[in-house]
């Protein structure tokens, strides 16, 4: 990698801390709407549809924003894109990959982290979310039975569950294909969300490593949650 890859790769990994603390943010405030139980569910249920909304954009758009080049390239057609099926279809021509992939990490007996795996159910899935991007998208701009409060607030908490499930511990590829950020929301050291760069070495056992990163990576506790 080049000083110059090294350098982007830093400001990518900052750019997406920045963008899941903000995530952050959006599921307590989700969380708490949801609590307000004798407020009038119409507002209760916009407001929580308004923040998933912006949670799964960032979600889709997270590894290109944090990658300036290629957002520069896009911003365009970014903003021209109303439906939740076509930007993801605009990701996947700069990305196929560009979807948070959720892991967890393996303990041995003594607590130390002995690998990470991708976790197999229960986050939300790339399938899934242009779908809750809809029923968002329908409780603030539908009037009628299709925008009812108490149904959309039935199902919030399992959507908001899945999004948790999904980006707790994660890894997204970015358009450099041997560049990954991996991130850990809720870090047991100080609670804030912390972001590495992994590279991919070239050798016969291709793994992305940088030993130091990934040292420190999984001292980390797998135990945090958004």
């Amino acid at each position: 990698m080049s000083i110059a890859d090294k350098r982007l790769s830093r400001t990518a990994a900052d750019s997406y801390r920045d963008l899941m603390e903000q995530v952050k943010k959006r599921t307590e405030a989700v969380s708490f709407f949801m609590r307000m139980h004798g407020m009038y569910a119409q507002v209760v249920a916009e407001s929580v549809a308004l923040q998933l909304r912006n949670i799964l954009e960032t979600i889709v758009l997270g590894s290109l924003v944090s990658d300036l080049p290629e957002y520069e390239k896009r911003r365009a057609d970014i903003r021209k894109t109303k439906r939740m099926s076509l930007l993801m279809k605009t990701m996947d021509s700069v990305n196929k990959d560009y979807y948070p992939v959720p892991t967890r990490q393996v303990l041995d007996a003594f607590g130390r982290v002995t690998e990470t795996v991708p976790v197999e159910s229960g986050f939300l899935t790339k399938d899934e979310c242009p779908r809750l991007y809809g029923k968002c998208g329908n409780m603030l701009h539908t009037l009628g039975p299709a925008a009812d409060p108490f149904s959309f607030l039935d199902e919030a908490p399992e959507w908001l569950n899945k999004i948790i499930a999904l980006l707790n511990h994660h890894q997204i590829q970015l358009s450099n294909p041997d560049i990954q950020l991996w991130t850990l929301m809720n870090a047991s050291s100080d609670s804030r969300v912390h972001v590495y760069t992994f590279e991919r070495v070239r050798e016969k056992d291709v793994r992305f490593l940088p030993r130091d990163a990934q040292a420190r990576f999984e001292r980390l506790s797998e135990d945090s949650k958004l």
